[in-house]
C-alpha cells in the first residue's frame, strides 16, 4: 500500500497527512474566527493600541452591562495605567487597591469573577476605557489585566 500511495500522490501516508492537517490548521488560522485586531483604547490623553487574537473561546462578559472583556497582558496596558505599574499579580484585591490610588482609574475599575482552563477560578481586574477602537469603529467594552502574561505576540485576546 505505501509503495502505491506514494507513486500515486509522490508523498509517503506520513507527509501526506501533515500535509493534510497543516493546511486544515491553515484554513482554521485564517477563517473568520481567527482574526487579528488592532485594538486602540483611551483613557483621558493616555492611549494605546494593542495587537488582539480574537478568541472565540474567550466567553467573558460584563455581568453589569453584558459587554464582551478584552484580557490584556499588564505590560501592554502600561501606557493606560499611569502613574501606578500594573505587573502580573496573583492577588486582584491588591492590584485593584493599588489601581485605585490613580485618580484617572479609581471610578471605572471593576473585579470580575472569571475562570480559564488550566487556572484556578478567581477575580480580574477590569477597567473601562474613555474610548476602544476595533478597527477604527468605536466599541463598548472592558478591558481585564491578565493575571498572567499574554503569549503568542499579542498583547490581548478578545
Amino acid at each position: 500500500f505505501s509503495r502505491i500511495f506514494k507513486e500515486e500522490t509522490g508523498k509517503t501516508c506520513k507527509a501526506y497527512l501533515t500535509d493534510v492537517r497543516l493546511d486544515a490548521a491553515m484554513d482554521l488560522l485564517l477563517g473568520s474566527d481567527f482574526r487579528l485586531y488592532e485594538i486602540s483604547e483611551q483613557i483621558g490623553s493616555r492611549r494605546v493600541t494593542l495587537r488582539v487574537l480574537r478568541d472565540t473561546g474567550n466567553g467573558l462578559t460584563d455581568p453589569l452591562g453584558g459587554e464582551r472583556v478584552l484580557i490584556a497582558d499588564a505590560a501592554a496596558l502600561a501606557p493606560l495605567l499611569g502613574t501606578v505599574s500594573a505587573p502580573p499579580c496573583a492577588d486582584a484585591a491588591a492590584l485593584f487597591r493599588r489601581l485605585s490610588e490613580d485618580p484617572a482609574l479609581s471610578g471605572r475599575l471593576r473585579l470580575l469573577p472569571y475562570a480559564a482552563v488550566g487556572t484556578a477560578e478567581g477575580l480580574l481586574v477590569c477597567f473601562r476605557p474613555d474610548r476602544a477602537l476595533i478597527g477604527g469603529e468605536p466599541r463598548r467594552l472592558l478591558a481585564g489585566i491578565s493575571p498572567t502574561p499574554i503569549r503568542g505576540g499579542y498583547d490581548a485576546i478578545f
